[in-house]
């Protein structure tokens, strides 16, 4: 998700019977439907029931919702409690998470209907291969020896 398609998502926007997340009024002004793996429902479930949220799934302290800054300022505390040094933003995670989809082949197509991409040219994008991956492809010559 995108940060501005996290701090407008609503109760509403929320199918936990068919574990799907409406992402509404995307980038391009498109709605998508997005999963909501069974880890993530029970997360989220949990939040509901200690904060409970009445419009957005996530409610500012002052104000409705959250801001942009507020969810940037959440990740910068995340990493500092997990001792990460690098610079990392909530887009960052959003290329990590394309890339991770790609290293477990699952199609393109798929991710980029996730991601709210037009184009799958956008999508390879934010597919980098990791150096794990690259040194563990196979070639043709590996092939060969196969009888």
């Amino acid at each position: 998700m995108r940060k501005s398609e996290l701090i407008n998502l609503k109760l509403t926007d929320m199918d936990n019977k068919r574990r799907i997340i409406r992402i509404r009024n995307s980038k391009g002004a498109r709605d998508r439907d997005i999963s909501m793996p069974e880890a993530l429902l029970k997360q989220i479930q949990e939040y509901y029931r200690h904060y409970k949220p009445m419009v957005y799934l996530f409610n500012g302290q002052n104000k409705l919702r959250y801001s942009a800054k507020s969810i940037e300022n959440i990740l910068i505390i995340g990493l500092k409690n997990c001792n990460i040094n690098k610079k990392i933003t909530i887009h960052n995670l959003r290329h990590s998470y394309a890339t991770q989809l790609v290293e477990r082949n699952i199609n393109i197509r798929y991710i980029q209907e996730g991601s709210g991409h037009n184009s799958s040219k956008t999508t390879k994008i934010y597919t980098y291969p990791s150096k794990g991956n690259v040194a563990n492809m196979v070639g043709p010559i590996d092939f060969w020896n196969e009888k």
